[in-house]
């Protein structure tokens, strides 16, 4: 049986994280979806994927 004693919620700045890089593959995917430019999908990757490393 696993120990759940240990465990810890998440904190809110962890849940704002977690929410910003949800929101931020629904709108890449979302962007892919609309477009057929491989150019553009491949653009919108990476402006997508700089905005969540920072």
């Amino acid at each position: 049986m696993a120990n759940l004693t240990n465990t810890t919620a998440p904190t809110p700045d962890d849940l704002q994280k977690q929410l910003q890089r949800e929101q931020a593959i629904n709108r890449l995917a979302t962007q892919i979806r609309s477009s057929l430019s491989l150019q553009t999908i491949l653009d919108t990757a990476v402006e997508q994927i700089h905005k969540i490393i920072g």
